[in-house]
């Protein structure tokens, strides 16, 4: 799994909240795409900078899954 994946999927730091305790919080954006991680690897497969591959179908297919809004790619 790419490593910006990981990040954009972990849980992130909320600071102590004193009514209830939680310190972290998952993204509802993010924990939705673990249900199609093998989709999500291959939509993340690809070289930063250069040209970014034409998925359009595959990106479809991650939404209508409830993946949205998919990760920011590092390529045009």
């Amino acid at each position: 799994m790419p490593y910006e994946l990981k990040l954009y999927m972990e849980a992130q730091p909320l600071g102590k909240d004193l009514r209830i305790g939680i310190i972290e919080m998952v993204s509802a954006v993010g924990h939705a795409c673990v249900n199609s991680i093998d989709l999500l690897s291959q939509y993340m497969n690809y070289k930063a900078g250069h040209q970014c591959p034409d998925d359009w179908d595959l990106a479809q297919k991650l939404m209508l899954r409830g993946c949205e809004q998919l990760p920011r790619r590092r390529c045009f």
